[in-house]
């Protein structure tokens, strides 16, 4: 798979192997896959009328009850059905990035602002009740964005009324958030996200190491990789009433050497610049 970067800035040179390479900041956005054409994104949105999701590889069609008997799903699992932080989502334009937070009382879904290529642009999500059916359907449309780089790149996609019973705000695997934003201080984060590194049908759920935010944006150390893009992170300190963490931001972007493989050095938009606000999961405290 060609690997797709947008070089943003140059940082300070990095030793590498004993040479010196400029090092650059890229978007974490991936090509979509092969099977991604037009004529899937068409049946996608015709199952999608009909409220059910496609399977793109043999054309069939299934409800979202239908492919959950497909097979046992274990509870937390990554894309478990079906609308959820950490959900793969592909775009009309033919990229592949992460969902993250379920915003506005459920009705809308975050990725990065650098994924929509324009105002309303369908979006689509893939759900895989096991690694060989991935299940693809049309989820709604880009309905604000702003791609201002790191610190200011969110985008909320409107999710069409007939799916909206299916949204869950827990992130697969990890949980939470159990607050909609944090302070801003350092500590530990956890995301899942479709990394092409880390896997690209099923979220890996990692933990990593954010320094403070400047109110607008923060970095930390953590693998991370193309397809991370919009990636949700939560501070997984516990506080009183938010057992789960809060919600802390958006992955967004990655250093890297050469513009083609990421560096395990991340930069996210933090939450609070997004206008809107995180729905919280079930806190077990």
């Amino acid at each position: 798979m060609i690997l797709l970067a947008t070089c943003l800035l140059v940082l300070p040179a990095l030793p590498m192997g004993g040479a010196e390479q400029a090092t650059t900041i890229m978007e974490l956005k991936a090509k979509a896959p092969d099977w991604w054409t037009p004529e899937v994104k068409l049946a996608a949105q015709r199952a999608a009328a009909e409220g059910k999701l496609l399977n793109p590889l043999t054309g069939q069609t299934y409800t979202p009850e239908e492919a959950s008997a497909l097979v046992t799903v274990p509870a937390g699992s990554p894309d478990y059905l079906f609308i959820r932080p950490g959900s793969l989502a592909l775009t009309e334009s033919g990229f592949l990035c992460t969902y993250n937070f379920i915003y506005t009382g459920g009705t809308q879904i975050g990725t990065a602002g650098h994924c929509p290529s324009y105002h309303n642009e369908p979006f689509y999500i893939l759900s895989t009740p096991a690694p060989t059916i991935p299940l693809v359907t049309a989820l709604g449309v880009a309905s604000s964005y702003s791609n201002g780089g790191i610190g200011n790149d969110w985008a909320l996609i409107t999710i069409n009324a007939g799916w909206r019973s299916w949204v869950d705000p827990n992130m697969a695997w990890l949980g939470g958030p159990s607050c909609a934003a944090w302070n801003g201080g350092a500590g530990a984060v956890k995301t899942t996200g479709h990394g092409i590194q880390t896997g690209l049908l099923a979220s890996v759920p990692r933990v990593s190491q954010a320094t403070g935010s400047n109110g607008s944006s923060f970095t930390g150390d953590g693998e991370v990789s193309e397809g991370d893009s919009g990636s949700p992170m939560i501070q997984v300190q516990a506080t009183l009433g938010c057992s789960m963490g809060a919600a802390a931001g958006i992955l967004t972007h990655c250093a890297s050497v050469g513009g083609t493989v990421c560096l395990p050095i991340y930069y996210a938009t933090d939450i609070r610049v997004v206008p809107a606000t995180v729905v919280t999961g079930l806190d077990p405290a």
